[in-house]
């Protein structure tokens, strides 16, 4: 009923930018009512930014940039290229690694153009000393924590001045087969939520004040206890790149609170594209290891086992039998069992489920090696290899993770909990 809606919510849109910036909880509630407008109304209100000067309108467009849409996305992304000013390249530069192929390739040839012709450079900060990473392992469900943290932007016109031990941060749930599930961030908040900066490699744990995402259910791995590791913060912008490409393969959009916060990190990834640490080349190595299912007994991998209704079905036959029931994995009664445990992972790891732990394993390698645990990164190295190389019915590690999850599976019925 209004006679210029779009205009109304733009300048409705500019406000809240301008004056909430620092209070993601209300900027957040009115993105979330502006994301169910119609898409005729949010092509009317890019129409109207395009038009309109300042920095706060470049943060809208590149709000819509990143909308699902892909033709909304373009435009609004040729409205950036357009403006042609420092605040929308910079925009530019932080929006490139979080786009889909195709729209990342256009903000890339024009960033290349303008940087050969001389016109800019440093559209986005080096990390700083201070910018810091810490990073779960992944879990037996392809689930793990990423916190982001960087120092403040101090006078910055898009947030309130910040206070001494002060910093930034963003929080990410991240799932290998969907990408960015959840995200929370605060642009200023105090710095000893976090444990003190210590050298890369270092294991925290116990991470009680760490915030988490609070919507999704079960963040937190491993029986609510949270690890997380001191890494590289260009190798945490790495993996964060390529949880949100998975955001656009999956058709899965990404977070609201990651489409409003993100650039809290991006700001300084400059040399994100670097040269990869040694780390993150472990999974290159030669070779491979008769006791890849050793792994397993490290408890960082405590959750990984095949979960499935398959399962549950062979443990109620298991129980309905009242045969000798195995109840660790060296039990002797997994002899009499062996032919049931071939059927599982035969049947239950076809070749999309051994391609998924085959790159989780990589990447757990690579957590592995950041950690010091040369021997375990090596074993996930040699089983992320000969998940894609061996039969998984003859495969040991794979024949572990059903064993473990048949044990999973067993005391789950014991106890009355049913599948997890």
């Amino acid at each position: 009923s209004l006679h210029n809606p779009a205009l109304t919510v733009v300048n409705s849109l500019i406000g809240i930018l301008k004056y909430c910036a620092d209070q993601p909880e209300m900027m957040l509630g009115y993105f979330r009512a502006m994301s169910l407008l119609p898409i005729e109304l949010m092509y009317a209100m890019l129409n109207a930014l395009a038009g309109m000067p300042g920095s706060t309108a470049v943060v809208a467009l590149r709000l819509l940039a990143l909308q699902p849409d892909p033709d909304l996305m373009h435009a609004a992304i040729e409205a950036l290229i357009v403006r042609s000013d420092k605040e929308a390249l910079k925009a530019l530069a932080a929006l490139e690694p979080n786009l889909p192929e195709d729209p990342a390739r256009v903000v890339s040839r024009h960033l290349q153009k303008l940087r050969l012709s001389g016109h800019t450079t440093n559209l986005l900060k080096e990390a700083k000393s201070d910018c810091r990473a810490l990073l779960g392992p992944i879990d037996g469900r392809g689930r793990r924590m990423l916190w982001l943290v960087v120092p403040t932007l101090r006078g910055s016109r898009q947030a309130a001045p910040a206070r001494k031990g002060q910093i930034g941060y963003l929080a990410l749930l991240l799932k290998d087969t969907v990408g960015v599930l959840d995200t929370l961030g605060m642009p200023n908040h105090d710095s000893d939520i976090f444990p003190r900066q210590t050298p890369v490699g270092t294991m925290h744990r116990n991470l009680a004040s760490v915030p988490l995402p609070g919507e999704s259910p079960g963040l937190v791995p491993y029986d609510g206890v949270a690890w997380c590791l001191e890494a590289p913060f260009t190798y945490g912008l790495r993996v964060l790149r390529d949880a949100v490409r998975e955001n656009w393969v999956s058709g899965t959009p990404l977070p609201l609170e990651y489409q409003v916060l993100f650039d809290i990190a991006w700001r300084y990834g400059e040399k994100v594209d670097g040269e990869s640490d040694e780390h993150e080349k472990i999974a290159e190595i030669e070779g491979h290891a008769e006791n890849e299912n050793e792994l397993l007994s490290n408890s960082i991998f405590d959750s990984w086992y095949l979960e499935s209704g398959a399962v549950y079905l062979a443990a109620q036959e298991l129980l309905a039998e009242d045969v000798g029931l195995p109840v660790e994995m060296t039990d002797q009664s997994w002899r009499a069992l062996l032919p049931m445990v071939i059927k599982l992972a035969r049947n239950e790891f076809n070749l999309d489920t051994r391609q998924c732990y085959s790159q989780r394993l990589k990447l757990m390698a690579q957590w592995l090696s950041f950690a010091g645990q040369g021997e375990d990164a090596r074993l996930a190295a040699s089983a992320a290899r000969t998940m894609l190389e061996s039969p998984p019915e003859a495969n040991l590690f794979v024949l572990s993770l059903v064993q473990k999850g048949l044990l999973v599976a067993l005391t789950n019925l014991l106890s009355g909990e049913g599948v997890g």
